[in-house]
């Protein structure tokens, strides 16, 4: 249950983080300011670091759904229609 609602709650995180990033990109398009200046320097720098965010967030994704499968390899076998490993094995997919 633990990796199932780390790997939710990572999806959901990546998701607002492609978000921001949109937003980001954007701001950047539309906005008046000159390329060297502070303002855009700025947006720049926070856009770089929502990248950096959504890509340790993927690799969190990776290795918690790598734990999951791992979690749930026996209690497939066991439980098969455990709601819990159904949701599971959907997630994994």
């Amino acid at each position: 249950r633990i990796q199932l609602n780390a790997v939710k709650r990572l999806l959901k995180e990546k998701s607002m983080y492609q978000k921001e990033l949109e937003e980001y990109q954007e701001k950047i398009d539309k906005s008046g300011y000159e390329p060297g200046s502070s303002d855009m320097k700025r947006l720049v720098n926070l856009h770089t670091e929502t990248e950096q965010a959504l890509l340790d967030v993927e690799k969190s994704i990776g290795d918690f759904k790598l734990r999951l499968a791992n979690a749930i390899k026996e209690a497939k076998e066991q439980f098969p229609d455990d709601p819990l490993i159904v949701e599971s094995v959907a997630l994994l997919k």
